[in-house]
């Protein structure tokens, strides 16, 4: 079958004997039931995830600017199920589904598994430089030394979305460790892992929202998710899913601190951020103390 035949019949267009012909093929045919399978569950979980998170900013508006953002986020729902069909469809005349990235085995499907104990390597430091008063605060090459995040720092999310000083103060000291070393995701959460290893936090986001309302939470869940909404620019909630963890031993605790004040400077709260980074950087063995160190001297 065709990529616009598999979006024909989740859509509900195809004629009683369409789709009697296409669902015969469904049983007849795995590859394509599959991809069936994979398109309906992507579609449900970006669909809900972007509703949740409209929602959320919708309730914060006056009523005239709520509506007139609820009529932008139908055109952007119909826009994103286009490209969402276009890029993930089968090609035309071919049934087989995309294959998994080199070295990645597809995730099986397993009951809910814990994060596995993990490691206390100590990450990579950066060196106690910060940039001169001659020089931008966002440096485009890092110091000597300084190992640069996995991902660049997020855009800024809701009142401080258009203040680029904010932005370049990130960009100037963000630094993130993803996963943490040693760490093993597996059942539930492997194919979030994959995602986040990936950069792609959209869709990690729409899979931890499904497995938040479905499975019962966890600690696994509420690091994943907190980093997620980090790395999203969103600080207040990365913060409030932090807090919820109970053993952070498995996650490391220093680089949880480490997040905590990042999710604090991303609130715009550089008191408390501040306090987080000075702790860090008078601890002797802290992993993080030359990035607490250069953060301080950034926001002094």
């Amino acid at each position: 079958m065709e990529k616009y035949d598999i979006e024909a019949y989740l859509n509900g267009e195809l004629s009683a004997a369409e789709r009697q012909a296409f669902e015969a093929e469904l049983a007849a045919n795995p590859a394509l039931a599959k991809e069936v399978a994979l398109l309906r569950q992507l579609t449900e979980d970006l669909g809900d995830a972007m509703l949740w998170e409209r929602v959320s900013t919708a309730r914060a508006l006056p009523d005239g600017r709520a509506k007139w953002q609820w009529w932008t986020f139908a055109g952007a729902v119909l826009l994103f199920g286009g490209l969402l069909w276009y890029s993930l469809g089968l090609p035309p005349g071919k049934t087989e589904p995309p294959a998994a990235p080199a070295g990645q085995s597809a995730a099986p499907e397993l009951p809910p598994a814990e994060l596995q104990p993990i490691a206390t390597d100590t990450p990579s430091t950066v060196p106690k430089n910060a940039p001169t008063s001659d020089r931008p605060i966002a440096i485009n090459t890092p110091p000597a030394g300084l190992q640069p995040p996995l991902h660049p720092a997020p855009q800024l999310r809701g009142n401080n979305s258009a203040d680029t000083t904010r932005k370049a103060l990130l960009d100037a000291l963000w630094y993130t460790d993803y996963p943490p070393k040693g760490a093993s995701f597996t059942g539930q959460f492997a194919e979030v892992d994959a995602l986040l290893q990936q950069g792609d936090f959209s869709k990690s986001y729409a899979r931890l929202q499904l497995l938040e309302r479905k499975n019962p939470t966890n600690d696994t869940l509420f690091f994943l998710k907190g980093y997620c909404l980090l790395e999203r620019g969103k600080g207040g909630e990365a913060l409030r899913y932090f807090d919820k963890i109970e053993n952070e031993t498995p996650f490391g605790k220093e680089l949880l601190e480490w997040y905590r004040g990042l999710a604090l400077l991303l609130l715009g709260d550089d008191s408390q951020a501040k306090k987080v980074f000075s702790v860090i950087s008078i601890s002797p063995a802290h992993s993080f103390k030359q990035q607490a160190q250069r953060a301080l001297e950034i926001l002094e």
